[in-house]
């Protein structure tokens, strides 16, 4: 092994000593509990094409799928959690946040922060965006304070501005939003509410629902679709919504369709559901992570994101691979479930809680895919990584 890796392969060794440092913190029973998930949880994916592709997460994570792999991008802001992304076109792409309100834009080279309304309030969070055109923009959320009546914000080419919900419930969050034109947008949010623009305001649509609602698309302003927790499915046929059997009980977080007849509802679990214009069924996703968003550009090149990233080919749907995002522990432990999982579990409970936890998190991961690679290429060093990770579980759960 050269002076390079050797060296790598100390920092990592100090890194995951760190972890067993930190497990006194944990209790036997948590390390026993079952987490599973990538390396950064990811809630939205839009693309211009199937060879422009983003998704968003947590820790300001955006990805970028070039039709051949998926690599990371540069947020250029501090860790906070994107929401959700769409955009005009691969060089006008816009994502936003919760807390802290960062709502960025990519042109082509870069992601900037853009200037929103300075009125918004401090502790509001934006769930969802949608736009008709570059310059006809909407991105929807809402405020943890007893005065809101959730937050709809537009952009005009230029600049964001605030719009009136139309409603007075308080509490209201909107957590999705699209439209069929600029004139005909729906919001959907807690509690069922349903909202509608008409071009020049918004005002509540009557729903038949008081779940959650998680998601919205539609293939025209009379065939739309929203669905939310507890599997909750609704349609608008142009004059009423009205609630759909769903057959499950598992929260449904994402909705996006090719066509009105080919329709794909992604949520908890690895559940994804297909309607063919008639009916709603359960196809088998091959995996039991969470959903949270789904997209496609066409009914045979689809993408599904959430604690993993699948892919549907037209026929089935398979788990895609993260360039650069390697996992030393997934690479070495994929095996040994209840040992990935306990290690994940000090990651997202104890590390994750802590600047000094995150620090370490980010210094294993910034590592990591260079010490995969290396240990692809070389069975010695792999084996040595083996037994290094070996003796950390022992002193972390007590194998040997």
């Amino acid at each position: 092994m050269n002076k390079r890796l050797s060296l790598k392969l100390i920092l990592i060794a100090f890194i995951l000593m760190q972890l067993i440092m930190v497990s006194n913190d944990a209790s036997a029973k948590e390390l026993s509990e079952m987490h599973s998930g990538i390396t950064k949880l990811l809630n939205g994916v839009w693309g211009s094409s199937g060879s422009n592709v983003f998704a968003v997460g947590s820790d300001s994570t955006i990805l970028y799928y070039d039709g051949n792999t998926w690599s990371n991008m540069n947020s250029g802001i501090p860790y906070v959690v994107l929401r959700d992304v769409w955009g005009s076109s691969g060089s006008d792409v816009f994502a936003v946040s919760l807390r802290g309100s960062f709502l960025l834009h990519y042109a082509g080279n870069s992601w900037t922060n853009m200037n929103i309304d300075s009125s918004l309030p401090g502790d509001s969070s934006l769930y969802g965006i949608w736009g008709s055109s570059g310059y006809d923009v909407f991105a929807v959320g809402g405020r943890q304070s007893t005065d809101s009546a959730g937050i709809i914000l537009h952009y005009n080419g230029s600049t964001w501005s605030s719009m009136n919900t139309g409603t007075k419930k308080y509490l209201l969050i909107l957590t999705d939003v699209w439209g069929s034109s600029g004139t005909d947008v729906f919001a959907v949010g807690s509690s069922g509410t349903i909202l509608h623009y008409d071009g020049n305001s918004w005002s509540e649509m009557e729903s038949t629902v008081t779940n959650n609602l998680w998601g919205v698309w539609g293939s025209s302003g009379s065939n739309v679709f929203a669905v939310g927790e507890g599997g909750i499915i609704i349609h608008y046929d142009g004059s009423n919504w009205s609630e759909i059997e769903s057959g499950t009980s598992k929260w449904l977080n994402g909705i996006w369709g090719s066509s009105g007849t080919n329709v794909f509802a992604v949520g908890y679990s690895g559940t994804i559901f297909h309607y063919d214009g008639s009916t709603w069924s359960a196809v088998s996703s091959g995996t039991t992570e969470d959903l949270y968003d789904v997209w496609g550009s066409s009914g045979s090149d689809v993408f599904a994101v959430g604690e993993t990233i699948l892919h549907y080919d037209g026929n089935t749907w398979s788990e895609m691979s993260i360039e650069g995002s390697g996992c030393i522990v997934t690479y070495l432990l994929e095996d040994k479930p209840p040992q990935l999982n306990a290690l994940r579990y000090l990651r997202d409970n104890v590390l994750n809680k802590t600047p000094a936890g995150q620090e370490i998190v980010r210094l294993y991961y910034e590592w990591s895919p260079v010490i995969v690679k290396a240990m692809q290429e070389d069975e010695d060093f792999k084996e040595q990584m083996k037994e290094m990770i070996d003796g950390v579980l022992g002193l972390i759960v007590g194998e040997r």
